[in-house]
């Protein structure tokens, strides 16, 4: 806190033409959006001749890494280590959250990002067999909130799940198996690209195509005409399925939640029937994070970046998570759980998913961990009563 804290107060105390530009930047991000900043409205707000962006940072980009560089090393280790998130600073927190999920296709802005979360991750203090675990899950539930934050506003609710993973128990690996274990995909039933079950050729080049576009370029690098190219479709072969992008992506999206959802309901009916929740829970996350859903997590995660900063594709979204809740609910009750804590766990399931991709997309070995601790701990702490390895 206090190597932020500083970063900061230098940040916030350099009046230069420079500075105000780089403070400029980031309160733009916040209200704007990452991809819609430009040279011009930096300028309009830092109240700077045009030379000072384009002689001292080059663009907007080189704005934006300069600003990461001042603060957001220093605000990544605390989302690793702060055991509880009132430790966690607030000022900049959408801007940086945005440009670290984004870094990755943006040349930039990874060449600075990248170096810093290796660097983060290498300084993590390894003393006890459960860090890596700890900082993983604390990342994850801390970007998980925030991205979601603009769609579900409720997902603030489970802001007090980052002090009870910092309070994993030390016991937890002779409880709940050891964290690091062989990999359990070959347990688990392949998941499909969630656009596979799309029976019309036509729309499913398209879907596939608009995933494949957003998840290397971000949202509004889509353009209708570049989605017809990668796809191989000319314009016109498109025009009867969909008025136009904003439609396509509606239905992309939905669709393919609605079948992320019924996959992991079938992982737990067909394959988890006699588990205990937090099994099911930690097995699921495994599944979801095979090689086949990746585009599916960087499309997603590029949908809630945007979404941070536009109300109306928030609602959009919103609607298409309220219409998988009464799947996923049943796939819940039938496990024994209680409505209560079924209702709980959707909202986790629907929050907790951004945070996965978005830590996977980091480079930082999540899959390699085991999270049936991470999850039987949370289990303990929502009901107050344990769950055994194998049964209830």
């Amino acid at each position: 806190m206090q190597e932020f804290q500083a970063a900061f107060d230098a940040f916030r105390v350099d009046h230069s033409p420079q500075g105000r530009v780089l403070r400029a930047a980031l309160g733009l991000v916040e209200t704007m959006g990452l991809d819609k900043v430009t040279v011009a409205a930096i300028l309009a707000e830092a109240k700077v001749a045009r030379g000072t962006v384009y002689a001292h940072f080059g663009d907007v980009f080189g704005v934006l890494a300069t600003a990461w560089s001042r603060l957001g090393p220093s605000w990544l280790r605390l989302l690793l280590t702060a055991p509880d998130d009132s430790e966690v600073p607030t000022a900049y927190r959408s801007a940086l959250v945005q440009i670290l999920c984004a870094a990755r296709r943006a040349p930039v802005l990874d060449e600075v990002v990248a170096p810093d979360v290796a660097a983060a991750w290498e300084a993590l203090d390894r003393s006890t067999p459960l860090a890596e675990t700890r900082a993983l899950w604390s990342l994850l539930l801390r970007l998980s909130i925030e991205l979601s934050r603009t769609i579900l506003p409720e997902g603030d609710t489970l802001t007090p799940l980052v002090g009870f993973v910092a309070a994993l128990p030390a016991d937890s690996l002779d409880r709940f198996g050891p964290v690091h274990s062989e990999p359990r995909e070959s347990q688990l039933p392949p998941v499909l690209s969630p656009f596979d079950v799309e029976t019309d050729d036509v729309t499913r080049r398209l879907m596939v195509a608009a995933v494949d576009v957003v998840a290397s370029s971000g949202l509004d690098a889509a353009s209708m005409l570049r989605v017809c190219r990668t796809a191989r479709l000319t314009p016109g072969a498109a025009a009867p399925r969909f008025a136009d992008l904003r439609s396509l992506h509606e239905y992309a999206f939905s669709k393919s939640l609605a079948d992320v959802v019924r996959q992991n309901a079938g992982v737990v009916s067909a394959t988890l029937e006699g588990l205990s929740i937090p099994e099911q829970s930690a097995a699921i996350t495994a599944s979801s994070l095979q090689p086949t859903r990746r585009k599916w997590r960087l499309y997603r995660q590029e949908f809630q970046i945007a979404a941070m900063t536009d109300p109306e594709l928030a609602a959009t979204l919103r609607e298409a998570f309220v219409a998988t809740d009464e799947a996923g609910l049943e796939a819940l009750l039938s496990t024994g759980a209680d409505e209560g804590l079924a209702r709980a766990m959707l909202l986790f399931t629907h929050v907790a998913a951004a945070g996965v991709g978005a830590v996977d997309s980091l480079g930082l070995p999540l899959a390699e961990v085991d999270s049936r601790p991470v999850f039987h701990w949370l289990f303990e702490c929502f009901t107050g009563a344990p769950a055994d390895r194998s049964g209830r």
